[in-house]
C-alpha cells in the first residue's frame, strides 16, 4: 500500500502555497488574490479547471459573502461551513467597463457534498 507521504507527493500540488498571510495584506486582497490564480493558464492550465481546495471555515464564508450577488440570499453568507464540510460550486469571471476582473459565484450552482452550514 502507499504511505500517506506517497499519496500527497503524485496528487496534491502545492505550489500555489504560500504561507500564512502577510500582516499588510487584508482579507479581501487574498480573497481576490486566489481568484486570480484560479483563472491563472501558466498556475492552472484549463485541462484541469476542477480546482479543490481546503481552508477555514471563515475564510469559505467571507468567499461567499463577497463573490455572492449581493441580491442572493444564502446559509453561506451567514453561517459557517463544517468542519470537515465540501462545497462545489461554479466560480464566473468576468471584465468590468474599467477593465477590472470581477468575479461571481453562481449562485445555483452550490451544492453540498458533505457536513453542510
Amino acid at each position: 500500500p502507499k504511505s500517506i507521504k506517497g499519496i500527497y507527493e503524485e496528487q496534491i500540488d502545492t505550489k500555489l502555497h504560500t504561507g500564512n498571510k502577510k500582516l499588510s495584506e487584508n482579507g479581501l486582497h487574498r480573497l481576490q488574490s486566489f481568484c486570480k490564480v484560479v483563472f491563472d493558464e501558466d498556475a492552472i492550465p484549463s485541462s484541469n479547471k476542477a480546482v479543490i481546495c481546503a481552508g477555514h471555515s471563515l475564510w469559505f464564508r467571507s468567499f461567499f459573502k463577497t463573490y455572492l450577488p449581493y441580491t442572493v440570499e444564502h446559509i453561506s453568507k451567514k453561517k459557517k461551513l463544517q468542519n470537515g464540510g465540501i462545497v462545489a460550486f461554479t466560480l464566473n469571471r468576468t471584465k468590468g467597463d474599467d477593465g477590472e476582473h470581477r468575479y461571481l459565484i453562481e449562485a445555483k450552482s452550490i451544492v453540498v457534498m458533505h457536513g453542510g452550514f
